[in-house]
């Protein structure tokens, strides 16, 4: 194993100590970079940077917002319409601190990926023109307006919506796998019927999934497995005000790893923003808190002597999510009971963070625990061997926990603007 790292060291150190051919020559004649505008593209989703580094040079972007000139945070929310919207916030520093502005992009859910990138691309450039205007990137560029128009030629205006507001979706998914001794063939579906407007919020789903697995033994024995799940949810919310929302869920599912032939639950709820809900994609702290009634329809008899039963709940989660130029971090506590017995409870924690520390250097960490008193659709008797190792059957547990812990050194060139995408669509190393 020494041999390895001292291999490895080795030339790690003579690759570095080689310049890059024509390297030096193109830093000498590149006169970008004199009075150049350095930007720090902070982006967790929804963005196509190599893409935005091709199309927006008149800028550079560089690897580190400590070296940055501007930072560009953007962050994304899907809209009613399945489109999304952009938030992009340039933040000054440096010689352009307190010079911040704030843009909104929106996208179509017709628009396909290329059209997404390249509306979110002219966006980003639209609002580093002003960093740039003094500058001689900023001299060699030219504006030019080119309003809508419609079939005709002439300035589309804004259509008029049969649906008003709805969105509806169907989905469907067949997958399929197999080998010599084993296979595995999985169906699913979907269909939603979707409103948002700034009032109301409905979310209406119904989906199925099953999947059938085989496996052969050496002896020749054959082992079947079949698992399905499937739901139905109603979703609708009212806005009070701007930290005040009301609501009431209804669903109902079955489920063959649950015990459930029928698990229903209708639910009233309330929820407290403290920060305004237009701040969402920033920062929320949000306390919901909802009381419902239960009916649940076994297929076997549980562990407490029942084939069905009506019972009535309370939950309460409380939720932080934030994203700052320093990182992003979320934290969710959920705790839920019967109230017919408080002791049939349940306590949920998740959490996760992001942060970038000194410059090259990021820590992520996240974790999640659960301490479980509330299945109480766990069925009679042992489970079999094969149920277990095939995950057909949910098993008791008191506490489930999970966690991972990260960390990120980059070093060398501030630069991140060169794109090379030769042997990018190679599947396999060579």
């Amino acid at each position: 194993m020494w041999r390895f790292w001292l291999v490895g060291s080795l030339f790690l150190v003579l690759t570095m100590s080689v310049p890059a051919p024509g390297a030096a020559e193109a830093e000498a004649e590149d006169p970008r970079r004199n009075d150049s505008v350095r930007v720090f593209l902070d982006c967790a989703r929804g963005c196509d940077r190599t893409y935005i580094r091709e199309n927006v040079q008149f800028v550079d972007f560089v690897r580190d917002r400590l070296d940055a000139d501007v930072h560009l945070l953007i962050r994304r929310e899907r809209l009613g319409a399945d489109g999304w919207r952009y938030q992009l916030e340039y933040i000054g520093q440096g010689q352009f601190e307190g010079q911040d502005a704030r843009l909104r992009h929106e996208t179509s859910p017709d628009d396909t990926s290329d059209e997404v990138r390249r509306g979110l691309t002219r966006a980003i450039a639209r609002g580093l023109v002003q960093y740039v205007a003094d500058r001689s990137a900023g001299r060699a560029l030219e504006i030019r307006f080119r309003p809508e128009l419609d079939a005709r030629g002439r300035e589309a205006l804004p259509e008029h919506d049969p649906w008003r507001g709805w969105v509806m979706r169907v989905r469907g998914n067949g997958s399929f796998s197999a080998e010599e001794r084993s296979g595995d063939h999985t169906l699913s579906g979907s269909f939603s019927a979707n409103l948002t407007t700034e009032d109301w919020k409905i979310r209406s789903t119904i989906s199925t999934w099953v999947r059938d697995r085989t496996f052969k033994l050496t002896d020749g024995t054959e082992i079947h497995s079949s698992s399905s799940r499937h739901t139905a949810e109603l979703l609708t919310v009212r806005s009070v005000s701007d930290h005040l929302s009301i609501g009431a869920l209804t669903s109902a599912r079955t489920s063959s790893f649950l015990n459930q032939a029928l698990g229903s639950r209708a639910a009233a709820a309330v929820e407290y923003n403290y920060f305004p809900y237009m701040e969402a994609t920033r920062r929320q702290l949000t306390f919901l808190y909802s009381l419902g009634g239960n009916y649940f329809d076994y297929y076997e008899e549980t562990l407490f002597g029942k084939l069905s039963e009506t019972l009535v709940d309370h939950n309460l989660v409380v939720s932080f999510d934030v994203q700052e130029p320093w990182g992003s971090a979320n934290l969710t506590v959920e705790g839920s009971s019967y109230l017919h017995d408080l002791s049939r409870n349940r306590f949920d924690f998740a959490s996760g963070i992001n942060v970038r520390v000194l410059r090259g250097i990021s820590v992520n960490a996240s974790a999640r625990a659960s301490r479980i008193q509330d299945q109480l659709y766990l069925a009679a008797g042992d489970a079999d061997p094969e149920e277990i190792l095939l995950q057909q059957r949910q098993l008791g547990t008191g506490y489930r926990y999970s966690g991972s812990v990260g960390l990120t050194y980059r070093f060398g060139s501030i630069f991140d603007d060169v794109v090379n995408p030769r042997f990018t669509g190679s599947s396999r190393n060579f």
